[in-house]
């Protein structure tokens, strides 16, 4: 599998926090770990970002959070990216719906 350059280093960074904590902690312990490992590696990123939803033209305060928000820039482009911290048992269609439905609240494509 290819993966784009923006991809590569916020997968990097996940992999560096998880090979210095190992497994078994809070989700909150990597999402904070893992916001500073890309912040050290030129990312800056937002946690927990509030996501209001949209009913019938009003806009709400569910409780949504984005785990981590973040953009990348250069002098030649501009990159969002959207980390989603779960704790998986195994990996199913589960954790594809929740960053999906995290993307139809944020409006982002």
């Amino acid at each position: 599998m290819e993966f784009d350059p923006l991809s590569k280093r916020v997968i990097g960074c996940a992999i560096e926090v998880h090979r210095v904590l190992g497994p078994g902690l809070l989700e909150s312990t990597y999402r904070r770990c893992l916001a500073r490992e890309l912040q050290w590696n030129g990312s800056a990123c937002v946690s927990e970002h509030p996501v209001p939803v949209e009913y019938k033209g009003v806009v709400l305060d569910c409780g949504y959070r984005i785990d981590l928000f973040g953009f990348l820039y250069s002098f030649v482009s501009f990159m969002l990216f959207v980390v989603s911290c779960v704790w998986l048992r195994p990996p199913g269609p589960h954790c594809a719906l929740r960053v999906l439905r995290g993307f139809d609240f944020s409006r982002m494509e």
